[in-house]
């Protein structure tokens, strides 16, 4: 199923120094816009870098107070893979 997903890099006008983001997508449908923790904001809590799921659609689709924050973009597309194959957003309890 991962090897259905790719992503695509942009920009995200937010308002914020978190600016770099990314398109994920399983096969044509778009299933999460990600943006990336800036050091600016984030380096007092050890998450800069980090990747944030700023809206998430079907099975990804998760609440702004429960996003998950991830090391990678392959993280991202685990916990997606995982999602996705259950069919539910909530797919720990699968």
């Amino acid at each position: 199923m991962i090897a259905s997903m790719f992503h695509k890099p942009v920009r995200l006008n937010n308002g914020t120094d978190d600016r770099d983001g990314c398109l994920l997508f399983f096969q044509d449908e778009l299933i999460c816009v990600l943006v990336q923790l800036s050091a600016t904001t984030r380096e007092e809590t050890g998450v800069n870098g980090h990747w944030f799921i700023e809206a998430g659609f079907g099975p990804c689709h998760v609440g702004p107070a429960a996003s998950p924050i991830f090391g990678t973009i392959d993280e991202v597309k685990s916990w997606a893979a995982k999602r996705l194959s259950c069919g539910r957003a909530d797919a720990d309890l699968c």
